[in-house]
């Protein structure tokens, strides 16, 4: 049922943080992004690139993948990198980053867009240009548009589609964040009720959903199904102890990118461990993105949560190293 919204999740909570200031000025926006998503993108497929034969010599790649030779081959995979359009399997989660590079660079272009359009049709000064609900709601109807044509056509470049998709999501957050957020009259019980049953109807009618794949029963339902969890999310927020939470989560939330890039590389490592404990058998390290641990009782479980902890754990702690040794570096110079 996670899957009905845990990713429209992830780029509603993008949403809320694009604020009215970055739709006047999307050019440093714009830049922004570039900084914040392309460079470490960039960044990290390289790092993986140059990495990856010494990893494939350790198993940790699938099978049906091959060590990479040639200058030739590298420089055609860098300038797919840089293109926003070649991954490692190690960094194949980062789709994520480009769909949501694109699909906020979309947004803030129409929602600016469509700023200039209508106070220019009502001679407002730009200097005094207001939002108001007729501009809302004249991008929700274009976000929606915009996620129907990345939903059903079908472009070259992929990532498009998912930026496009993203969209809708981003509009929701954006619009959340600047008017909805301190409205407490929406998070009420019998509100949080129906949201489980409108999710729990929309993952029987819709059980398939994978964005990264462009995989849809019905992109209504998916659109609905992702509403109900998101509000379930922000419900249970809302009435937990912040001041707990923000124990839990705070680390995490400050270590957002290199969780996501290196958690799957923490994954191989778990596996490794699981190997050489002889928990699991010799030769499954190939195995993509982890072990598969279906199917073998208390130990799938135990496996599951292990995974996910640890996949959070250790790239955290690999920040907190890294820090502490360009600390240690300054110091010396």
């Amino acid at each position: 049922m996670i899957y009905q919204f845990h990713m429209p999740f992830f780029f509603f909570v993008s949403g809320i943080f694009i604020k009215e200031k970055d739709i006047s000025k999307p050019r440093k926006f714009i830049l922004r992004q570039v900084r914040r998503l392309w460079l470490p993108y960039v960044y990290w497929n390289l790092f993986f690139l140059f990495t990856h034969n010494y990893l494939y010599g350790f198993g940790m790649y699938s099978q049906e993948l091959e060590i990479i030779n040639g200058a030739e081959n590298y420089l055609r995979i860098i300038v797919r990198i840089l293109l926003f359009s070649g991954r490692d399997q190690l960094t194949g989660q980062m789709w994520f980053i480009v769909a949501l590079f694109l699909g906020s660079i979309i947004y803030v272009l129409l929602a600016s867009a469509v700023n200039f359009i209508l106070h220019r049709k009502k001679g407002i000064d730009e200097s005094k240009q207001k939002y108001n609900y007729h501009h809302i709601l004249l991008i929700g109807i274009c976000s929606f548009i915009l996620f129907l044509i990345g939903v059903y056509v079908s472009f070259p470049y992929g990532s498009l589609n998912q930026g496009l998709i993203a969209v809708i999501f981003l509009f929701l957050g954006q619009t959340f964040g600047e008017r909805i957020s301190s409205q407490r009259s929406i998070f009420k019980w019998y509100y949080f009720i129906l949201a489980i049953v409108f999710l729990m109807t929309c993952a029987i009618k819709n059980p398939s959903i994978d964005i990264a794949n462009m995989n849809y029963a019905n992109p209504f339902i998916f659109v609905i199904g992702a509403i109900a969890g998101i509000y379930c999310i922000l419900f249970i927020s809302y009435n937990l102890s912040i001041r707990r939470m923000m124990r839990v989560l705070l680390p995490i939330g400050e270590n957002t990118m290199i969780i996501m890039v290196l958690h799957l590389l923490a994954f191989k490592i778990l596996s490794l461990i699981f190997i050489l404990f002889k928990i699991f058998p010799n030769g499954l390290l190939s195995q993509y993105p982890t072990i598969d641990y279906y199917n073998r009782g208390i130990l799938s479980f135990a496996a599951c949560f292990m995974y996910t902890i640890f996949g959070v754990f250790l790239p955290v702690q690999l920040k907190k190293l890294y820090t502490i040794i360009a600390r240690k570096c300054e110091q010396i110079k």
